[in-house]
């Protein structure tokens, strides 16, 4: 097992529950052709003392970590401006712990957003991802929000994993990548 994990990582201290995570769990980035590349050639990188942060169990983009807290929960049109980038855990042989730093928000965010967080929805491990394990999808330029009523509001709907498609052109660039 890859195992950056010793005392000289300063995260290391606040990780304490480990979990074994989905076969696939999801690294959200600010959209920017320069970063998704560097991701596609180099992968997550994790700088020393640090961790990569996941969502875990999340299937509503606007659950995801950095999405809510970046916005308004009423906000959908900044939803076009992430990356979307997978990780196949199966592809990986590292430990992933519950994020100690999201837990405490938890509450908070679970009144915010009217959906009920659990710690194991934000996860992180102090391990580099090599791109191998990633996929970079992006949100479908055709996805329609459907509105509905709730508690006397509308709302203009929720995007959901089902509306992200895979980035056909950055994929191909990792796959090659990884064959050569």
């Amino acid at each position: 097992m890859q195992n950056l994990i010793n005392e000289k990582n300063t995260i290391y201290s606040f990780l304490k529950e480990k979990i074994k995570p989905s076969r696939y769990i999801w690294h959200v980035t600010k959209k920017c052709d320069i970063f998704d590349y560097s991701i596609a050639k180099d992968g997550l990188v994790c700088p020393k003392g640090y961790a990569v942060f996941a969502n875990h169990n999340l299937h509503h983009l606007l659950n995801m970590y950095p999405i809510n807290i970046d916005c308004d929960w009423e906000d959908y049109f900044f939803i076009n401006s992430y990356s979307f980038w997978r990780i196949d855990t199966y592809e990986l042989d590292v430990q992933w712990f519950i994020d100690p730093f999201m837990k405490d928000d938890l509450d908070a965010f679970s009144a915010i957003h009217q959906y009920n967080f659990k710690p194991s929805n934000f996860i992180c491990t102090p391990n580099s991802i090599p791109s191998f394990a990633l996929e970079l999808y992006e949100i479908n330029s055709d996805t329609k929000f459907n509105p509905f009523i709730k508690n006397r509001l509308c709302h203009l709907g929720q995007a959901t994993l089902k509306d992200l498609d895979k980035n056909s052109l950055m994929n191909y660039f990792i796959k090659k990548q990884k064959s050569a």
